[in-house]
């Protein structure tokens, strides 16, 4: 009688189940795994080798030591990152032997990754990385930011601080991103050495490096994080704004911070809510820890409101008083200018409309045309009115056309978006005092139609529940909001 063949799993079928052992934490399952590390089949052998890629498995280390020393070369980088994994300490020293042994550029960059993820603040750790901040042929290579990291780590910032110039605007950005997790001084001594040359850094980059230096300095320099934020490119705040929302320690300046968070230059909604969430944030913080200073935070915020306001109504470009057609319609084209110009298509329309000759009308409009691909129809339709501007042949028109356009300043825009967001914060701290102030605010974006202004306006009035509102409640919220959606 034939006995009966024992059924065999297909490649596909050992790779499935291989996968599916390694959430079972168990000696049997890591020696079934251990067994196939030395499948003949590549892929068979590299799914068991991940695997076994628990916490602690110290049965699998001398035979991933094995695969290593003898295995292909796909197999050695799984190992070594299974290696990682497991994060067994007592595989340091024998690691920082095998760095030493090989050459191949790929194997020595994993081993290093390992050790220092297994731990930066082992001694042969930090002399294997410190080793390679000193030989001149690593310089800038990924060894050489791989080791400045793994010293960050360790907190052994005196090393690092003569080589930070070398190092990749990345590197640079995880190493200011990793020191707002420091509560040594060290730390804040590091990010102050380095305030003359943070001009230098790329925008991302200078942005987290702000957010370091204003909660891990002592005693940070007034104004030194506004004045680069608000004069440097647009990426530099949302970053700042990025780190400061992912900092979950203690703000050591909670009411300094506040003051840079209305400060900030307007970037786009989405930053413009993460503002919004931290200011409530420190708020709370405030109110909470330290209520004496909350107080603090009404005066600066209604402060600011008046001064912002006055400064929005000195530049807004009104359409109040204007009867003259042309000059209705230079006003309109301004605001639209506004919104889409560059400074290059401003200059070349000052001296479109400046010049003794006419120049070619069709081509200007198409020229704006393009910036306004992608504005909203509303938008569109506006420029389209202004048009006939550009036919006008009446030289001194067109002079006064080069003028109002000479008075548009494409940071107004983020100016009012500045007042918008104070407006909101007004609401939010229920600064009733303020009332008088957002019903004159209110009054000033209906009668220029500015649209989100207008909204928010509504909004604060009803969170402050003044009684000089409640008592115009219907000539304030009854008139139609003829600006916003409907």
């Amino acid at each position: 009688m034939n006995r009966k063949s024992k059924p065999t799993l297909s490649k596909e079928g050992k790779i499935t189940v291989l996968n599916l052992l390694k959430n079972f934490y168990n000696e049997s399952i890591f020696n079934m795994l251990i067994k196939e590390f030395y499948n003949s089949d590549v892929d068979i052998s590299l799914t068991s080798i991940k695997a076994s890629a628990s916490l602690g498995n110290e049965f699998a280390i001398p035979h991933l030591y094995r695969i290593l020393e003898h295995g292909k070369n796909e197999q050695q980088i799984a190992a070594i990152q299974t290696l990682a994994d497991i994060n067994a300490p007592s595989t340091i020293e024998k690691m920082t032997k095998y760095f030493n042994i090989f050459q191949e550029p790929d194997i020595r960059k994993e081993i290093l990754k390992a050790i220092n993820k297994i731990s930066a603040l082992h001694p042969k750790t930090r002399e294997l990385n410190k080793s390679i901040l000193l030989d001149p042929k690593e310089s800038g290579k990924d060894l050489f930011s791989q080791a400045i990291e793994g010293l960050v780590e360790a907190e052994q910032l005196d090393i690092v601080q003569p080589y930070i110039e070398r190092t990749s605007p990345e590197v640079r950005l995880a190493i200011f991103n990793r020191l707002l997790l420091s509560t040594t001084r060290e730390a804040g001594s590091f990010i102050q050495s380095l305030r003359e040359r943070a001009r230098e850094f790329t925008p991302e980059t200078l942005g987290f490096y702000l957010c370091a230096y204003e909660l891990k300095t002592v005693n940070p320099q007034q104004n030194f994080v506004l004045d680069l934020l608000q004069n440097t490119d647009r990426n530099t705040p949302a970053a700042f704004l990025s780190s400061l929302s992912d900092y979950n320690g203690k703000i050591p300046n909670p009411t300094q911070i506040y003051k840079i968070l209305l400060r900030i230059p307007y970037i786009d909604p989405q930053a413009e809510a993460r503002n919004g969430d931290l200011m409530i944030k420190i708020v709370n913080e405030v109110k909470a820890q330290a209520p004496q200073h909350f107080n603090e935070l009404i005066f600066t915020t209604a402060t600011h409101l008046e001064t912002v306001f006055s400064k929005t109504k000195r530049q807004h470009l009104s359409l109040k008083g204007i009867k003259e057609k042309n000059a209705l319609l230079t006003i309109p084209l301004a605001q639209t200018l506004e919104l889409y110009s560059s400074p290059n298509l401003l200059l070349e329309l000052q001296q479109f409309f400046k010049a003794e000759k006419t120049g070619n009308p069709a081509l200007m409009v198409q020229k704006v045309k393009d910036y306004l691909h992608f504005a909203p129809k509303e938008d569109k339709h506006r420029f389209d009115a202004c048009i006939p501007l550009f036919n006008i042949t009446d030289r001194k028109v067109r002079l006064i056309i080069s003028f109002t356009l000479s008075k548009i300043n494409l940071n107004r825009l983020s100016l009012l978006h500045r007042l918008n967001r104070l407006t909101r914060v007004i609401g939010t701290l229920e600064i009733r005092n303020s009332a008088k102030k957002i019903l004159e605010i209110l009054n000033f974006s209906r009668q220029e139609r500015i649209r989100f202004l207008e909204e928010t306006c509504v909004v604060t009035l009803c969170q402050l529940q003044n009684r000089i509102v409640i008592e115009k409640a219907k000539d304030i919220l009854g008139a139609p909001l003829s600006n916003l959606p409907q």
